[in-house]
């Protein structure tokens, strides 16, 4: 009985060692660029564009203007330094919201095969009570460079009270 029981157990393993190695390439799960390791150059809940926005900047002249763009603060500050032979940039805006209950992050990135995903996550305050001026949520991130297309993945979260 027990060669019987030991006979499975070695084609059971053979069989499930077989098919693991079977796995093609865009079957397994792609590594993603976390938040934390996302190098974040801006961010404000409340001086981004009064325009949504999801963009992706890869040369210095784009940059430059995306970054005056991009946000609504008077000053003319150069913009970060980007070393776009390596690098691009990534911004989401939300635009103008009626209240300070609106967030927006960009919580990773995700290169595959054939483009990069970006997960950009919205959050709002819902119902519950929040401050009356107009806010304008954005982010702005650093990542390595890449020339795949680039797809933005929306999460939208309501906060309750």
């Amino acid at each position: 009985m027990s060669s019987v029981v030991t006979a499975f157990v070695a084609a059971l393993v053979l069989w499930l060692g077989g098919c693991a190695h079977a796995t093609s390439r865009s079957e397994r799960t792609p590594e993603r660029i976390p938040g934390d390791s996302l190098v974040r150059l801006f961010h404000s809940q409340f001086d981004g564009p009064a325009v949504a926005v999801r963009q992706v900047v890869r040369d210095p002249i784009r940059w430059r203007r995306a970054w005056i763009r991009a946000r609504s603060a008077t000053t003319d500050s150069a913009p970060p330094a980007v070393d776009f032979s390596r690098q691009m940039v990534i911004i989401a805006g939300m635009g103008s919201v009626p209240s300070t209950g609106f967030e927006l992050f960009i919580d990773s990135v995700v290169p595959i095969e054939t483009e990069t995903l970006v997960f950009v996550r919205s959050t709002s305050s819902g119902s519950c009570p929040a401050g009356g001026m107009e806010a304008r949520p954005v982010d702005i991130v650093r990542v390595p460079r890449t020339t795949s297309p680039v797809q933005f993945m929306e999460e939208t979260e309501v906060h309750r009270c």
